[in-house]
């Protein structure tokens, strides 16, 4: 067996070559270091088709590494890698984009916090667990409408985008520790080993391994997940290049669980995120954040029973807390001194998750995944909007020839809002072609796919 540390200078060197192969597909950055690869790769056990056993943290991450290069290369698999199933084929190359989630307890299912069963409980209608949910809704009811109204301000001077999705507030909360419906996710495998290497687990939970499951993205979307963007303004999910992914049902969820690679291994509190030759601290403190969730617990506290659904309640609350959000200090990012300058710092974060999830590296270069850009842009609709007016607009001061790829991106993202139809437009055209065909029953998918080829047509037009 290999010796750890010889594993972890691998590692080391490995963290380089991503971070300078930013055209190149990453299979072809890594050929130097091939032999040194497969070697570590020999003492990865596979537990079954889409089960893996690590016995490091840093084997862990070397694996994800080759299977997410192997999957976006443009260079046919090997034998060795042939049998990883999830690994889709176009013409016999791989053409996939993962995304990961790193948990500490492999034993416990892939679902939402929100939906998680207390320690002790074993049943998801237990009073402990209705209580828990119960309060996580208070605390959003709370948190989404007062971090909304204190942010909206700067956010207008800082991004020239006036009205953002809620659902971004609702991905701070989760952030944040609310539970809400929402997983967090990454782009990063060495993020999710991060999470799942050192997280803290109750005592009852030590015996288990860590897991990291590496989502293939086309799937999750083919299975009607909905993927939401972080909001801009939390700096340190654009350093753990999170993101967040809900499904309709807990059944929706096992379906994710199940479209996963899952690779297990031990937790080691020295497993760290390496860029640029330096650790990377994934999680900065924001007390800007942390207040507002102070003052939600504070607020429901002081008012059981309640959810402050109340817009005069809100618009009373927020002086309050915005004297006592000025007396911390604005965060830069927030800041409406620094005008344009922030928000070209939030389109350069933004471009770069938009680019993580949707660009495949071959030996042709960056090719864009229309299929992947559309689902994005649905769920991050106003979001979406803005960075294609704001890249507009840049690819205008750059000029011609500098600007152009601004503005072939923007083209496709308002392509791609152009084609989004919500479940809602779609279920109501659905019963109208029915009712118009007599109301027949038994073709209820094809009414459903016939509305939502009629809504995407109709939206181009």
């Amino acid at each position: 067996m290999m010796d750890v540390n010889d594993v972890r200078d691998l590692y080391f060197d490995i963290t380089k070559v991503v971070d300078a192969a930013s055209t190149p597909p990453l299979q072809s950055a890594l050929q130097h270091l091939r032999d040194r690869i497969d070697m570590v790769l020999d003492e990865i056990e596979h537990r079954g088709d889409s089960r893996w056993f690590a016995p490091t943290p840093w084997h862990a991450a070397i694996f994800c590494t080759d299977v997410a290069a192997s999957a976006v290369s443009g260079v046919p698999l090997d034998e060795k890698r042939r049998h990883i199933k999830n690994i889709g084929e176009v013409g016999g190359t791989p053409a996939m984009l993962f995304c990961f989630r790193g948990e500490g307890n492999a034993s416990r299912p892939l679902c939402p916090n929100f939906h998680r069963l207390a320690s002790g409980t074993t049943s998801y209608d237990d009073p402990v667990n209705k209580e828990r949910r119960d309060w996580a809704n208070k605390m959003i009811s709370c948190f989404v409408p007062l971090l909304k109204h204190a942010t909206d301000e700067c956010i207008r001077r800082t991004s020239g985008i006036i009205n953002w999705d809620k659902q971004l507030f609702v991905a701070a909360a989760q952030h944040y520790q609310i539970p809400t419906e929402f997983m967090d996710w990454t782009t990063d495998p060495f993020v999710a080993i991060a999470f799942g290497a050192t997280t803290a687990t109750r005592p009852d939970n030590e015996k288990h391994n860590a897991v990291v499951y590496m989502l293939p993205m086309h799937r999750a979307v083919e299975l009607g997940a909905s993927f939401f963007l972080p909001p801009p303004y939390i700096e340190r999910l654009y350093l753990q290049r999170g993101f967040f992914i809900r499904t309709d049902s807990l059944e929706g969820d096992k379906e994710l669980q199940d479209a996963c690679l899952v690779i297990e291994f031990p937790r080691n509190s020295l497993f760290e995120v390496i860029r640029d030759g330096a650790a990377v601290e994934l999680m900065i403190k924001d007390d800007w954040i942390e207040e507002v969730k102070g003052w939600s617990e504070s607020w429901i506290n002081a008012n059981p029973g309640k959810f402050l659904d109340d817009e005069d309640e809100v618009t009373e609350l927020l002086p309050k807390l915005k004297k006592c959000l000025g007396e911390i200090g604005l965060p830069t990012y927030l800041d409406p001194s620094n005008g344009v300058a922030i928000g070209q710092l939030w389109l350069t974060r933004v471009l770069n998750m938009i680019e993580r999830f949707t660009h495949l590296r071959t030996n042709e270069g960056l090719k864009l995944n229309q299929f992947i850009l559309r689902a994005v842009s649905c769920s991050n609709r106003r979001l979406m909007q803005g960075v294609a007016r704001l890249l507009f607009e840049r690819s205008k001061s750059l000029g011609p020839d500098r600007g152009k790829g601004d503005q072939q991106l923007a083209g496709a993202i308002v392509d791609a809002l152009k084609s989004c139809a919500s479940r809602h437009e779609i279920a109501e055209r659905a019963y109208r072609i029915w009712r118009s065909a007599g109301s027949t029953h038994g073709h209820d998918v094809q009414d459903w796919l016939n509305a939502e080829n009629e809504l995407v047509g109709a939206a181009h037009d």
